[in-house]
């Protein structure tokens, strides 16, 4: 059946709080009264083996502008949740990120299978069943085959991946078997969105509102535009099977869903499907749903008193926590069956994925910040050494910055301050982000 045999219209051709944080982490209070003097100093300083400098919190009680404090509890010790843009709003719903700010990723079917790619993750996963969760499947995606700006299959049994004017048709995506690169007609280029159905293939212009259908890519034939009904405007993501077209619409109440369609003109046969949690933790910004948006924050480790009516310098070794709670963070696979190339890809996945889920904005339940130079291997414990020189009566301490989801911390960076009062720092210690190009 032709999807476009009825369709008329035809375009023709062509937040603060006075109370304490609870922080289970922290040790008690070291007092001098008990640990015992050590060599005086006349003068108080610090020097911290990683170069660390003081970072003095300002005696205000207020949280700073633009910060979230933490839910209150018993202890002494204060935290504030770090987000690098504004606060997200209590009622806010983090949003999957869209094509046009996530390149690398399309979604397309073919036959049985609807397959989203992940070039920016060097992967892609296929199922059969969106809605269900079914034989969801992970693929490395061959080196020649990423970096494209769509993807989409056609019936004709070969994939099709679009760059700038040229588009590359294979046979396998982990192989790069049959390639074939050829040239868009003029009037297949600069579209929004691409997608294969019905025998043909059609090219989606989003900001105008109408959708195009030729035979062929690289001779446009039989061009022909259409207008998008207006309850097929804000996908996403579009994609088409033999005999349906498809789109991922913006989360709502409902949250993650697309739709289906036989007319994206006369919108015919609209159903609307919800997407399985275990296919939204592939998607760009989908942790941010199914595990909660990202927070940094300081979190106290330890402090040191001065209970004496004399300077004295604290030399020691403190713990922390370094790396990434691999472990717990392993159920993002939850009935994936992982086929990468090599166990380093397919060990790493996760880990990828949270580092592109810290790096995205609040609007996608991110943290906007940078954090390919932390250690993502798993979290462990390590030694560090701290010498510093306390006044009379005075207190220190030490901080150290984490990155989580949701509730949980998942991790722990290196980044360790000192301060003098039990308000945390308030600077954030890994770099922004770069938004996409």
């Amino acid at each position: 059946m032709n999807p476009e045999a009825n369709e008329r219209g035809s375009l023709g051709r062509i937040q603060p709080m006075s109370h304490a944080l609870d922080i289970p982490a922290i040790d008690r209070d070291v007092s001098f009264a008990e640990y015992g003097r050590s060599a005086q100093s006349p003068c108080a300083g610090l020097q911290v083996s990683q170069t660390l400098m003081p970072a003095v919190a300002e005696t205000s009680t207020e949280a700073p502008t633009g910060f979230q404090r933490s839910n209150p509890g018993p202890t002494p010790v204060s935290s504030y949740q770090l987000r690098r843009v504004g606060m997200a709003g209590a009622s806010s719903k983090p949003q999957i990120l869209p094509k046009k700010k996530a390149p690398g990723v399309d979604f397309f079917g073919v036959d049985e299978y609807y397959y989203i790619i992940r070039s920016d993750l060097g992967c892609y996963m296929r199922s059969t069943n969106f809605h269900e969760g079914k034989d969801l499947e992970v693929f490395t995606l061959h080196n020649s085959c990423r970096g494209g700006d769509h993807y989409l299959a056609h019936e004709d049994d070969f994939f099709y991946i679009i760059r700038g004017n040229d588009y590359r048709r294979v046979t396998n995506l982990n192989k790069d078997y049959g390639a074939k690169v050829s040239k868009l007609h003029p009037k297949c280029r600069g579209g929004d969105y691409y997608l294969s159905s019905f025998g043909h293939f059609y090219i989606i212009f989003q900001s105008k509102g109408i959708y195009r259908k030729v035979k062929h890519l690289d001779t446009a034939e039989g061009a022909v535009d259409y207008h998008l009904h207006a309850k097929c405007k804000n996908g996403l993501y579009y994609w088409g099977r033999k005999d349906s077209y498809y789109f991922l619409k913006p989360v709502d109440k409902w949250g993650v869903q697309y739709y289906r369609t036989t007319n994206f003109q006369a919108n015919s046969n609209a159903v609307t499907y919800s997407v399985h949690a275990n296919v939204v933790n592939f998607l760009p910004g989908g942790l941010g749903i199914t595990h909660g948006s990202s927070f940094g924050r300081w979190e106290a480790i330890k402090s040191i008193s001065n209970d004496l009516d004399s300077p004295i310098t604290w030399n020691k070794t403190i713990t922390k926590k370094v790396g990434y709670e691999k472990e717990k963070m392993s159920t993002i696979k939850n009935n994936w069956k992982v086929s990468m190339s090599t166990s380093a890809e397919a060990g790493g996945l996760t880990a990828a994925i949270t580092q592109y889920q810290f790096s995205v904005s609040t609007e996608f339940g991110g943290s906007q910040v940078n954090t390919e130079q932390e250690q993502w291997s798993e979290a462990t414990e390590v030694a560090e050494s701290i010498s510093v020189t306390l006044k009379p009566k005075e207190k220190m301490y030490v901080w150290q910055y984490q990155l989580g989801l949701g509730k949980e911390a998942v991790l722990f960076c290196r980044s360790i301050k000192l301060t003098k009062t039990s308000k945390p720092p308030t600077e954030i210690p890994l770099p922004p982000s770069k938004p996409p190009k």
